[in-house]
């Protein structure tokens, strides 16, 4: 992640950068999602370890004592609650509706987005969601290309004051 920040930082282009989850993260997000909706309770346990691995590269990249620490983890904190209520209530239905596992997984992306934004210089986060619009083609999620298109090119109409962060795998 460090060296993402120094890649980006020299470029002298404008940059997007898409962001995709920590390393193993993804599969750990699913896995998760499988214990709680199996009505395993031991998903709170791994949930906590998830906790612990996006606090600590927060600890390793981001300086101390800095306001920009405590608003990524005011944000981080935001989006693991939503997480772990999503969890909580899989564990309540015992089902993963149909879905729910895309939603599950975005956090991955949302939150790593979070952290490397923060970690760049005069970084622009935006949210994928705004602009990658998908469809329901035969049960499954197509892009929907012109439309996307389209918002993509207003979404960056105006020049940014820095890189700008995006996660990926994430529409709406």
């Amino acid at each position: 992640i460090m060296l993402v920040k120094q890649i980006v930082e020299n470029e002298t282009e404008p940059v997007i950068v898409v962001v995709s989850a920590l390393g193993g993260v993804t599969d750990m997000l699913i896995h998760i999602a499988q214990m709680a909706s199996s009505g395993d309770r031991a998903f709170e346990n791994e949930f906590e370890a998830l906790v612990h691995r996006h606090e600590q590269m927060i600890r390793a990249v981001i300086p101390s004592g800095t306001s920009r620490k405590r608003t990524l983890y005011r944000k981080i904190h935001a989006l693991l609650d939503e997480l772990h209520d999503i969890y909580h209530g899989l564990y309540l239905l015992k089902d993963i509706a149909q879905g729910m596992e895309d939603t599950v997984v975005s956090y991955g992306e949302r939150m790593s987005s979070l952290i490397v934004s923060s970690l760049i210089d005069s970084a622009v986060l935006y949210d994928a969601r705004s602009f990658m619009k998908t469809e329901d083609k035969g049960g499954k999620h197509m892009l929907c290309r012109d439309v996307s298109e389209e918002l993509i090119r207003q979404s960056f109409a105006q020049p940014t004051a820095g890189p700008v962060i995006v996660p990926g795998f994430i529409s709406s």
